[in-house]
């Protein structure tokens, strides 16, 4: 195939992070569709220099690109619908779409016309039509296939590109041509087109001036997401992107498609005081957590500095030096009084009170012998005058102002996500923060095929000596438990955690997300991680960058946020 694109580089560097051969991977799930360069060029600087039928195009006119995806791009690049665009450039008068072309063209008084005619010009134009074609046709597979993430963006247009444009016969006025970002009503229209090829076909819709923060990416509805670029390329210089941002933009997008993909099980039609008391038995069960035998994550001292390190730019082993150390940051002084709900034996809430971090807790707890737990602590250490135990079932109606909601290990257990992080909202003080630490798992922790097989291929490469189970060895397998033993276990587990992200995203919209990763530690050392010893360190650590990699590519379990 003949090169339309030749290779440009821009003097701007991109971030590191671009270098970071799961950056190229993730980048290539992404595939744009116009309506200029700039994608393009983010994808080059990552070293994804596969070819698009639309990542260099310029698609001036929506509803003309409509009709491309409706008409399977039918008849594009024929010669009889071709005139000159700019110098290297030809545009398609059916659809509107500007190709890079080696059909060059100058202007010859006052008017642009291409630089050859006749045979060479019909020679040079049947090369590019047959490289034209076979994008179109690797487009239309990409969207048969169902796998990308498909990118519309556009730059409003500037007096110069509208009268270039007016200049046809068959010019679209009024309301028919783009001036703006791209609104929800068009990008429905645009997703519905792509969802013909293949239902699974999802779309991302990046705006520039938005007031959300920039790289911030949320759900409109599903299988569509917008996201807040900070500026975008000009036309003409499309190398001068917003590196960083869209890094963001893509990390982002990456991550909260993944989870609102993942296979769920419909929520527990139980919502009852039933479902509740069966919870709090569960958590009431004695020596719950001893039964474990520390073959847990959060019972490793290098795993728990790992997230730390992640979350709060810490790396001591204590499991919630990390929340202590983010939240300092954002609030050097404190908070007077904190609420957490589903806070177990305390020991976080009551280590945030002895640190000087938290003056006063109000929690939130089902178990009776957790907050018996709770209580001898907090005398042991002599603050029992700061916190009030509650252990009644509330209705999630807003009663009291807090400076501090804290949720850690706790959201996931709630049969409502929403509805609990919209009375987090209510429930803020002027100025007050909501800080959350938890697992974001699909629900009953039915994972994705692509997650149990990240997770199987490390638990395989294993020595056997570290697969030492009781009576036998633990599989080299990962799979996904029996939900419905799940449910019938402890039903709050994981009942409704499929929608912390994009329920976070809508209440929270300002919200700071560090994705913490986790198949790794979480899923695939899940039973195993209690025959590591010390000389299993290096291979330990070697797992937790791995963990980060897979994280980059969105295969989280755990999340940290903070918003105010």
């Amino acid at each position: 195939m003949q090169e339309l694109y030749p290779v440009s580089h821009s003097t701007i560097n991109a971030p590191k992070e671009y270098q970071d051969p799961t950056f190229k991977a993730l980048v290539q799930r992404f595939e744009s569709l116009g309506d200029n360069c700039e994608l393009g060029m983010v994808k080059r600087k990552a070293g994804d220099e596969e070819s698009g039928l639309l990542r260099w195009a310029f698609t001036p006119r929506f509803p003309l690109l409509l009709r491309a995806f409706e008409s399977k791009f039918a008849d594009v690049f024929n010669f009889e619908n071709l005139r000159p665009w700019t110098d290297d450039m030809v545009m398609d008068r059916k659809y509107d779409i500007a190709f890079h072309s080696n059909m060059k063209s100058a202007i010859f008084e006052v008017t642009r016309q291409f630089t050859l005619s006749g045979a060479p010009l019909r020679e040079c134009y049947e090369q590019d039509r047959a490289a034209i074609l076979k994008l179109r046709d690797r487009l239309l597979a990409a969207l048969e296939a169902g796998g990308k993430t498909f990118v519309y963006k556009r730059n409003p247009h500037s007096p110069q590109v509208e009268l270039e444009l007016q200049k046809d016969a068959d010019y679209c006025s009024g309301n028919n041509h783009p001036l703006q970002n791209p609104t929800i009503t068009e990008m429905r229209q645009l997703l519905n087109e792509l969802k013909k090829y293949n239902r699974n076909n999802k779309l991302l819709a990046v705006s520039s001036g938005e007031e959300r923060p920039f790289g911030h990416v949320w759900e409109v509805e599903k299988d569509l997401y917008f996201a807040s670029l900070d500026q975008n390329a000009p036309y003409r210089a499309a190398s001068v992107a917003s590196y960083k941002c869209w890094y963001q933009i893509l990390q982002n997008a990456n991550q909260i498609i993944s989870n609102t993909s993942q296979s769920s099980l419909p929520q527990a039609p139980e919502r009852t005081a039933d479902v509740i008391d069966r919870a709090a038995k569960a958590w009431s069960k004695p020596n719950q957590h001893n039964q474990q035998s520390k073959t847990r994550w959060w019972f490793h001292p290098t795993v728990v500095a790992h997230r730390n390190r992640l979350i709060g730019d810490v790396s001591a082993s204590g499991v919630i030096a990390g929340d202590i150390s983010w939240l300092r940051k954002e609030q050097p002084a404190g908070f007077g009084h904190g609420v957490s709900i589903g806070c177990g034996n305390g020991f976080k809430e009551l280590s945030m009170i002895r640190n000087g971090l938290v003056g006063h807790f109000t929690l939130y707890e089902i178990s009776e012998s957790r907050t018996s737990q709770a209580l001898e602590l907090a005398q042991q250490w002599n603050i029992s005058d700061q916190i009030t135990i509650v252990r009644e079932v509330q209705d999630f109606v807003p009663r009291q102002k807090f400076d501090l909601v804290y949720w850690n290990s706790a959201l996931h257990h709630m049969l409502d996500v929403k509805q609990a992080l919209s009375w987090s909202r209510a429930s803020l003080s002027s100025g007050g923060a909501i800080y959350i630490n938890d697992c974001i798992a699909p629900n009953r922790l039915q994972y994705s095929e692509e997650y149990l097989s990240a997770a199987s291929r490390f638990r395989a490469a294993l020595p056997e000596r570290l697969l030492i189970a009781p009576g036998g060895l633990f599989s080299r397998t990962v799979s996904n438990i029996d939900p419905e033993k799940l449910r019938q276990a402890d039903p709050s587990e994981c009942a409704d955690s499929h929608a912390i992200l994009p329920s976070l995203n809508e209440v929270f919209p300002n919200a700071v997300i560090k994705y913490l990763g986790g198949v790794i530690y979480s899923c695939a050392l899940n039973d195993v991680i209690g025959n590591f010893t010390e000389v299993d360190q290096p291979l330990l650590e070697l797992g937790l960058q791995l963990d980060e990699q897979y994280s980059r590519l969105g295969l989280n379990e755990y999340i940290a946020a903070f918003s105010r």
